[in-house]
């Protein structure tokens, strides 16, 4: 049903994804695909109430219609899923706040089972702690461009491959409270960008072995480390444990990076 013009209907009622839209969707569907089709909020867990083993989430948009804050829901709050869900993109939407997860209806962060996440392109989206509990072996992309988030702790997240977070005017730092790479063990990312975000701090030293491109553009991203040594732009081994990096941009430039051997 993607990009038709859903809220052009007849039926009064049936303008806006509400209970009486889902109610004519088969119970048991896995994909649910409704991006570009109705304005407004969607009322709050009748995705999840409906749908008991979906398994992908997709209301991203290139255009046209689009979900945003309205008189039913001021915070347009992102849709509850059931924990089978494994892909959740809405991407292009007017977000603005993570559902509350009640029972076995999950805001997104809340997924254990989740495999990629794409929340890009809704500005106002934010969050006091946004974190993401998906299982460590499991989630494999992250994309938060775009939006109020910041750059959450994936430490350990072993099947992450690609992390996207530029445009993201509260990214933050690289590194946990307590002085950790956010990234740290991540040994299947591939890609890690954040070209436009104000990131701050100094410049971690990067443990991931599958690193190859790496986007610092524009950032307020530092040369030293965070025991406050600056001696090096860049520290020695901050690529170290990083061998497979082949682009490194950072301060309007591209890099090839040549490992030493």
């Amino acid at each position: 049903m993607y990009q038709n013009p859903l809220y052009l209907s007849e039926t009064a009622t049936e303008r806006s994804l509400n209970s009486n839209i889902v109610s004519k969707i088969p119970t048991g569907l896995r994909n649910l695909t409704l991006g570009g089709t109705f304005y407004g909020s969607i009322t709050q867990n009748i995705i999840a109430n409906r749908f008991t083993t979906l398994t992908t989430l997709d209301l991203s948009r290139g255009g046209g219609p689009y979900f945003h804050p309205d008189s039913v829901d001021s915070n347009c709050e992102l849709p509850n899923v059931r924990n089978t869900c494994q892909t959740y993109n809405v991407n292009g939407n007017d977000f603005r706040a993570f559902g509350t997860s009640s029972g076995s209806n999950l805001n997104v962060k809340d997924l254990t089972n989740l495999v990629s996440l794409s929340l890009s392109g809704n500005y106002y989206l934010s969050d006091g702690s946004f974190s993401l509990a998906s299982n460590n072996s499991v989630i494999q992309s992250v994309d938060i461009s775009s939006t109020g988030l910041s750059c959450p702790d994936l430490n350990g997240k072993t099947s992450l491959t690609t992390f996207y977070g530029y445009y993201c005017r509260n990214i933050g730092s690289i590194f946990t409270g307590s002085n950790i790479y956010k990234f740290n063990g991540c040994s299947s990312l591939s890609t890690l960008y954040f070209y436009a975000s104000p990131l701050t701090g100094a410049m971690p030293k990067f443990t991931n072995s599958s690193l190859s491109y790496l986007e610092l553009r524009y950032t307020a991203i530092t040369g030293g480390n965070i025991n406050g040594d600056n001696t090096y732009v860049i520290p020695e081994k901050t690529f170290e444990l990083s061998p497979n990096l082949q682009y490194c941009l950072k301060i309007g430039r591209a890099h090839v990076w040549t490992p030493v051997t």
